[in-house]
């Protein structure tokens, strides 16, 4: 299935699986129902799953999201939880990832980067690292909360290095949305040749964002 054909917007994809939903909707009142979705290998632009699968269902105006498991190539994310689907029904959905690698979204960060990578350049790597994140998702879908911690080991990607990243965020829906973040990091090594000629380093960099 390839959602940008379907809806004549947003990513390509190629989506090969099932996708079983029951349920009744009522513009009165909070949908009651289940879904169940389970795919095989597909691909999201330019990556690549191997394996996807969730149960969700919504009964009493509250999301119960019973199993949320996804792996590709040197990753894995899983979740669980509940959500309220309006106030003052809440509850919290907590999402994992455990990344041995992360070259799998090297093709997707050379997109979404707008960068083309030169093979004769040998300061211009794959993207590369090892990622641990977790994100907990709390409330009711009208004021979500949303707050995240993860952290990076052995970051490269074309010519930026990065030997230990971490960083946290947080948003807060409703009437007035506030957003915070923070990015920290040990050492940035920016190379722009082989001989290590043209090379920025930067020490003990830190990143703050707020409104």
């Amino acid at each position: 299935l390839d959602l940008a054909a379907l809806r004549g917007s947003g990513p390509t994809t190629r989506l090969n699986g099932v996708l079983t939903a029951t349920g009744t909707v009522d513009s009165l009142v909070a949908p009651e129902g289940q879904l169940e979705l389970a795919l095989r290998r597909s691909r999201i632009r330019e990556w690549t799953i191997d394996t996807l699968y969730t149960r969700l269902a919504v009964t009493d105006s509250v999301i119960h999201l019973d199993t949320l498991y996804t792996e590709w190539k040197g990753a894995l994310a899983t979740g669980s939880g509940t959500l309220g689907w309006a106030r003052p029904h809440d509850g919290t959905i907590t999402l994992r990832l455990a990344a041995d690698s992360l070259t799998a979204f090297d093709s997707l960060a050379l997109a979404l980067s707008g960068q083309t990578r030169d093979t004769a350049r040998r300061e211009q790597h794959v993207l590369a690292g090892r990622a641990t994140a977790q994100v907990a998702i709390a409330g009711s879908l009208d004021t979500l909360q949303v707050a995240g911690v993860f952290g990076v080991h052995g970051f490269e990607f074309q010519g930026l290095r990065s030997p230990a990243d971490s960083g946290s965020f947080r948003y807060t829906g409703g009437a007035t949305p506030t957003f915070a973040g923070a990015l920290r990091g040990d050492s940035i090594s920016v190379l722009t040749d082989t001989l290590l000629r043209g090379a920025w380093q930067f020490h003990s960099t830190s990143l703050a964002v707020a409104g």
